[in-house]
């Protein structure tokens, strides 16, 4: 059996090689949807928290400390890609590559797109079709006659029986026109 290359439940530290920054990242396997991964970029010494985002996966590469207190690391942002960020502990302020811009730390989390709420989705309007539209004028207006019917009944019924009868067919087929009417005005 092969060895598991992506121990489960495990911490990795990182240190950089000028001693500014310490960089935890935190495995954990989901059964449901996976591995999720939490990077926490610290400033030392003190121990300042400069970075804290989730991704999902493993990182494709290890963290990387091209210059004096920055670090460049892998994170995911909102619709799972895999983003360069480029931190630096000194200006406190952080870079997505390539080309981007300098911005605050304190952004990184909306430029990923983590802050947001989720995007609710509204499903595109039903068309409706004339045999569609032609069937609910139809039911109504055989509702309509039936409501009617019910009505006639209960008035020029001779016994309670009768009056009842119609009273229920009123109630029955006012309900279906009513439920009729209202498919028609929700499908406008």
């Amino acid at each position: 059996m092969p060895a598991d290359t992506h121990p489960q439940d495990a911490t990795k530290i990182a240190l950089s090689p000028d001693g500014m920054l310490r960089i935890e990242q935190e495995l954990i396997e989901d059964d449901r949807s996976g591995p999720w991964e939490t990077t926490r970029v610290f400033a030392l010494p003190g121990g300042a928290l400069l970075a804290h985002a989730t991704s999902h996966g493993y990182a494709p590469e290890p963290p990387r400390f091209p210059a004096h207190g920055v670090v460049v690391l892998p994170l995911t942002d909102r619709s799972g890609q895999w983003r360069q960020v480029r931190i630096d502990a000194v200006a406190r302020g952080f870079r997505l590559l390539p080309g981007e811009v300098d911005e605050p730390l304190a952004l990184l989390s909306k430029r990923l797109g983590l802050d947001e709420p989720a995007a609710h989705y509204t499903p595109p309007p039903a068309v409706v079709s004339a045999a569609q539209t032609f069937l609910m004028l139809l039911t109504t207006f055989g509702s309509l006659v039936f409501v009617l019917g019910g009505l006639w009944m209960m008035w020029s019924g001779h016994t309670a029986k009768d009056r009842w009868t119609g009273l229920a067919g009123v109630v029955f087929f006012g309900g279906c026109m009513w439920g009729s009417l209202s498919e028609m005005r929700q499908r406008r």
